[in-house]
């Protein structure tokens, strides 16, 4: 995720982050000694800690290790698992070739996984990045195939995956602007292009 001058922040920039930090950076050091000589790291660390608190008032590192699986049940309870997950289905907005009004509900319970939407969206940011190798100084054939595999991909149901994930993380349909998360809960006012340009 590249920090900008978004208009409005949502879950999406928060997990997003959640994933790019998670790709470069075991949780266990996320904090600002163990990532002060990374500078790149230790912004998306500080921009990620920022977003967690506007969204859910605290940030401690026991609730981030968490953050896939139970913080969602443990900020808004367990009612929100299947409710708006079932309205989005019924509206049409989650696309499936299974008939989830026939499955066993138990069943359905026990695999609505929040961590499983989340590793679904890490591999597909994964594949998006390893298809654009329109910056590399080549192009290799794995490359190729990622952005082969890529194009294919129906946009509809990645659209489905971030409604799941919003009615997950915020059902309350939170928003930030840049300026309050600075003001509010020290959110980096930097140009993280220019220090990625700079330490890459």
């Amino acid at each position: 995720m590249t920090i900008t001058d978004n208009d409005l922040y949502t879950e999406k920039e928060l997990i997003d982050l959640y994933i790019e930090l998670s790709n470069i950076s075991p949780i266990a050091e996320w904090n600002e000694e163990s990532l002060s000589d990374n500078p790149p790291i230790l912004v998306r660390f500080r921009a990620f800690k920022a977003l967690f608190r506007a969204f859910y008032g605290q940030y401690n590192l026991e609730l981030v290790k968490c953050f896939v699986d139970e913080l969602p049940v443990k900020i808004f309870g367990d009612g929100l698992k299947r409710s708006l997950f079932d309205e989005l289905y019924r509206q049409g907005k989650i696309k499936s070739d299974v008939k989830f009004e026939d499955v066993e509900p138990k069943l359905i319970e026990h695999y609505f996984l929040p961590h499983e939407f989340i590793k679904l969206k890490k591999i597909l940011a994964n594949l998006k990045d390893f298809s654009q190798a329109s910056g590399k100084m080549y192009v290799d054939d794995a490359s190729i195939i990622a952005h082969g595999i890529w194009e294919d991909i129906d946009p509809e149901k990645i659209v489905s995956i971030d409604l799941i994930l919003k009615s997950l993380y915020n059902p309350d349909h939170k928003t930030f602007t840049k300026q309050e998360l600075i003001e509010k809960y020290d959110f980096p006012d930097v140009d993280l292009t220019d220090i990625d340009a700079e330490w890459f």
